[in-house]
């Protein structure tokens, strides 16, 4: 974390910190704001703090709000100020960053879409999303199995499910794992797998009652049953017709 008693100049700023703090970008902001002119460093260490942001909503499936906090951050970038000096650097830092802008503006487009007729109807797609909503994240190859489908065109499958956010792919060591995406609620009937019990947890339950019930029918027929045979005296019972018998 920088020492917030002294002034942020953003070429001695910690590159990591840049890139993680949530306050950074507001902090990053003030200090181009002061800036008179551009070094290697400064855009550097912005280029750094830009790029790995960017890796980490793409990579994590960012909401709308994260990734247009990010886009309008590049974009305050005052490039018609500064066009000279960004210039003589040696890299074209502002083309990269607004390459950048590009790819999230991209990203935004997708996400405040309607999901088109073509991706709800594609083979396997309803099937994979249904079987995925209550699951937290499974391997690939089990969603494979489960779907009796080649491999290739899984993968071709989940590759268009993930442009949309309809689906979530996560390498763990070796293994590929995909989970539903939040956009995929847009198609299906949201289900709280936290509260949908197991077969094992209803039987258990079941039991539980029936030994309730053992319980009470238990304190009751001491008490009652001396009641319950005088009323049985009186209670009434429907006499019984035949169908041919009656008269209309």
């Amino acid at each position: 974390m920088n020492d917030t008693s002294t002034p942020f100049i953003l070429r001695y700023a910690d590159p990591t910190w840049l890139a993680q703090s949530p306050d950074a970008l507001a902090i990053i902001r003030t200090a181009l704001d002061a800036l008179s002119e551009w070094d290697e460093q400064d855009a550097s260490n912005l280029d750094y703090t830009y790029r790995v942001r960017l890796a980490h909503l793409l990579g994590n499936h960012a909401t709308i709000e994260e990734l247009r906090e990010l886009n309008q951050h590049i974009l305050n970038v005052d490039y018609h100020r500064w066009e000279k000096s960004l210039n003589t650097l040696d890299k074209p830092y502002a083309a990269r960053w607004l390459a950048f802008s590009d790819i999230l503006e991209d990203r935004l487009a997708v996400m405040k879409s309607v999901i088109p007729a073509s991706i709800k109807n594609r083979r396997h797609v309803r099937e994979i999303l249904e079987w995925l909503q209550y699951k937290k994240a499974v391997p690939q190859k089990q969603l494979m199995n489960h779907l009796n489908i080649e491999e290739a065109s899984l993968s071709r499958t989940l590759t268009l499910l993930e442009s949309w956010e309809l689906v979530v792919r996560r390498r763990i060591n070796k293994e590929k794992f995909v989970s539903i995406g939040h956009r995929a609620y847009e198609m299906l009937e949201r289900v709280d797998t936290l509260a949908k019990p197991t077969r094992a947890e209803l039987e258990q339950k079941i039991i539980h009652l029936e030994q309730q019930i053992q319980v009470l029918l238990q304190s009751w027929k001491p008490e009652h049953q001396e009641n319950y045979n005088k009323q049985k005296l009186y209670t009434w019972k429907q006499p019984q017709f035949n169908a041919c018998s009656v008269v209309f």
